[in-house]
């Protein structure tokens, strides 16, 4: 298993232990391994805040447990509840999020080289019957893999059973933590009463939903790279796909996209539908989905982004650099105009009146291209294809509604060049 996941001999390894009986079984398994395979081993630990004094013995368990092997402790006190509620998610999800940025923090700093910690067969078991049930995709009902990264799960492919009789058999101390009992918690809830009734008519379950898992995985690596080939970045934060794709491909673009925003852990089946339903929307119509994903239909394709929150514009024209989401608005005099010149745009300064503005659009803006017909600019938008999603950080130099300068894209016919232009500006985006 070390092997497998590359841990060669020598390395250094955290071992996550809770006190329970699993990662117990852990730390003494690969402790009593250090004869065979030597490791730098160390012991982490996270006390969560949740069961007051309960939470708090089991990590002096821990410390004294650490102490008796001789190992180093890292130990991170949590307020679990407190910071579920600033980010507006559940007491697991957060308690789950919060252990692995930290994981994350111990190994990108380079204090260990690897965590291990000690999901067992029924966890594996446990946990995609549970995303089954919420109607995950194919990454959600792989599993629960052997490593991931630098993260290894030594004892994956070991039953619940066989550990409790490792731990009978070596004579270990461990502590029970009793919010395992409470059925309210989603995993409890099937560990205790689906998986034990589902085993009454089907006893090999467990392994028959790992073996499915293992399939899973392996058809899923294939459908990743097949999506990775499909998806294009627009941004920063959004990505896009087409429209044309088989259904399956669709569907793993989708949790591709939502994996690189970190935003794949809540994504359910009605999210997916919801994206589908954009396929025959008209463009620019989208769909909220969860960790402030949004989902967007620009003509054949489909853009998902991080919902963004720019900062409004608004303030004076002047001949003075301004900052704006998009970059920095340059305005300078000039002598001559080079209308030819596609990233600069020129006005006739005397035609723009005084009291004009730098703001976002707004509704009922109006604009009149040059030589051209006046229109809403949301219509002028729509004919030069820019999306919706982006119109409203687009900076616009206007006058009440009229407006006479689009950025990036035109200057209204109001303010045009022309033989008698003596004040000339010219703006540019950079």
């Amino acid at each position: 298993m070390l092997q497998a996941c590359h841990v060669q001999p020598g390395a250094r390894v955290a071992v996550a232990v809770s006190g329970g009986i699993d990662s117990v079984c852990l730390l003494h398994a690969l402790f009593a391994l250090q004869q065979s395979y030597p490791l730098q081993l160390s012991v982490l630990n996270f006390e969560h805040g949740i069961r007051g004094e309960g939470s708090v013995r089991d990590s002096v368990f821990v410390k004294e447990l650490a102490e008796k092997y001789g190992l180093p402790l890292f130990f991170y006190e949590l307020n679990v509840p407190a910071e579920a509620a600033s980010r507006g998610k559940g007491i697991e999800q957060t308690a789950r999020e919060l252990r692995y940025e930290h994981i994350d923090r111990l190994l990108g700093e380079g204090t260990v080289d690897f965590v291990a910690t000690a999901h067992n067969s029924d966890d594996n078991a446990e946990s995609i019957l549970m995303h089954l049930l919420r109607g995950a995709g194919t990454n959600g009902v792989q599993g629960i893999p052997l490593c991931r990264g630098k993260i290894i799960r030594p004892l994956i492919h070991v039953s619940r059973k066989e550990i409790e009789t490792y731990a009978h058999e070596n004579g270990l101390c461990f502590v029970h933590d009793e919010t395992n009992d409470d059925v309210n918690y989603t995993r409890n809830f099937i560990r205790k009463q689906v998986l034990p009734l589902l085993e009454t008519r089907y006893p090999n379950v467990k392994n028959a939903l790992s073996g499915f898992g293992e399939r899973i995985a392996s058809a899923q690596a294939y459908l990743t790279e097949q999506a990775k080939k499909e998806v294009t970045q627009m941004g920063e934060q959004a990505y896009a796909f087409s429209v044309d794709l088989h259904p399956a491909l669709f569907s793993e673009c989708i949790f591709y996209i939502a994996s690189l925003l970190g935003a794949v852990n809540n994504l359910e089946q009605a999210h997916i539908n919801g994206i589908r339903s954009l396929i025959e929307a008209q463009t620019g119509k989208s769909v909220q989905l969860t960790n402030g994903l949004v989902a967007w239909k620009e003509y054949g394709s489909i853009v998902l982004e991080k919902k963004r929150c720019p900062d409004p514009l608004l303030a004076p024209f002047s001949l003075h650099s301004l900052s704006v989401n998009r970059g920095i608005i340059q305005v300078e005099q000039t002598l001559t105009a080079d209308l030819s010149c596609k990233n600069k745009w020129f006005f006739d300064l005397k035609k723009l009146p005084q009291n004009a503005i730098w703001r976002n659009p707004q509704n009922n803006d109006r604009f009149t291209p040059c030589n051209s017909k006046d229109k809403l600019l949301s219509d002028y938008f729509t004919d030069r294809k820019i999306s919706a999603r982006l119109r409203s950080e687009i900076p616009v130099l206007a006058c009440g509604s009229r407006v006479y300068l689009v950025v990036g894209f035109g200057v209204a016919d109001q303010v045009k060049i022309d033989s008698s232009s003596s004040q000339i500006v010219c703006v540019n985006l950079s």
